[in-house]
């Protein structure tokens, strides 16, 4: 029977790290994450994907299992997406960026998930295209630098250097072989995570029975049990979507291995922790009626006791992001 140590060897993403300089003296009136992923997404509705006779809007937007799936109807239903983006300047949460100068650099990461990376070179034009385009209010261009991808160790492989493809393909996929033990943590017992962008694990929403729930008793706090547990489920509805879904064999019986996996994740205790809750500017959504919520935990908790096994889960999901809006650069963490 098929578990969830059977994704260890199979799933992986790519990391592409991109900077875009300005132009101008721009302004910007929401967290940069929420500016650049819905222009990234406006200029994939430009970018045709001639062997899926899509746009490249449409293929990230395309629920890649057959009717015939097991898991079909139950990931259907606002299943995530293959790609996620990191900030890695102009990312101050307490204190976000609203106006930049002529001349600044922005750097972020691009991370795309399995088959998706298959297409990156269309990416590479949706983010040259929403350069050309402008951001900010009002907007203006941006030069887009470079495009490097890069290993978990460092490495870098040029992609694009302005507008120009110059990369011959992907070369750096990460796993969670990167994350073992013998690679770049030492064996522990002591855990610290830092919550570097506002983490979100859990919202009450609205019920049909008043029984108040364990996670409802938590006060949304982002306990070890309830990241792992994050982690866990979005790493596999992210295998089975991008990295095997054509496998329908196993598929089901990964995913329910999960809570076995999960159980154990009560046992290290919490020892020291330091967050506080943090709300990022939004903007408004005509696809939700309304605001995004922006919002979650920014801040470091260290647990201490059996941990070593959750690393290469934890370590692989960094970047990857857990929890609620990670589409938009928040549900990101470190492990230090």
């Amino acid at each position: 029977m098929a578990t969830f140590e059977d994704i260890n060897s199979r799933f992986f993403y790519h990391r592409l790290d991109v900077r875009i300089a300005a132009t101008k003296d721009t302004h910007f009136d929401a967290w940069l994450g929420v500016i650049i992923r819905n222009n990234l997404l406006y200029a994939a509705e430009q970018v045709q994907v001639a062997e899926k006779d899509m746009t490249l809007f449409g293929l990230v937007n395309t629920f890649p299992l057959k009717t015939s799936h097991p898991l079909y109807h139950e990931l259907e239903g606002g299943f995530p997406k293959g790609y996620s983006i990191a900030l890695w300047s102009h990312n101050d949460v307490e204190n976000p960026c609203r106006r930049i100068h002529q001349g600044d650099v922005i750097s972020f990461s691009l991370m795309l998930v399995g088959d998706m990376a298959t297409y990156y070179p269309y990416f590479v034009r949706a983010i040259d295209l929403m350069c050309q385009k402008g951001m900010g209010k009002p907007p203006h261009p941006f030069l887009l630098v470079d495009i490097c991808e890069t290993s978990s160790s460092g490495q870098t492989h040029l992609l694009a250097a302005g507008a120009s493809v110059v990369g011959n393909g992907l070369k750096h996929s990460i796993t969670m072989a990167d994350f073992s033990l013998d690679q770049h943590i030492p064996e522990t017992t002591k855990l610290r995570i830092r919550f570097e962008t506002p983490v979100c694990l859990y919202i009450a929403g609205k019920k049909k029975d008043t029984e108040i729930s364990f996670q409802d008793k938590c006060n949304r706090f982002p306990g070890f049990y309830q990241l792992v547990r994050s982690a866990s489920y979005r790493l596999a509805k992210l295998y089975i979507l991008y990295c095997a879904p054509d496998d329908e064999t196993t598929s089901r019986q990964i995913y329910e291995s999960l809570e076995a996996l999960v159980l154990q994740a009560t046992q290290p205790v919490l020892v020291a922790c330091d967050i506080q809750w943090i709300t990022l500017r939004s903007i408004h959504q005509k696809e939700r009626k309304g605001m995004i919520t922006l919002a979650g935990y920014v801040g470091e908790q260290v647990y201490e006791g059996k941990v070593n096994e959750y690393i290469p889960l934890l370590g692989i999901m960094q970047e990857l992001g857990v929890g609620y809006e990670v589409v938009y650069g928040l549900g990101k963490y470190k492990l230090v």
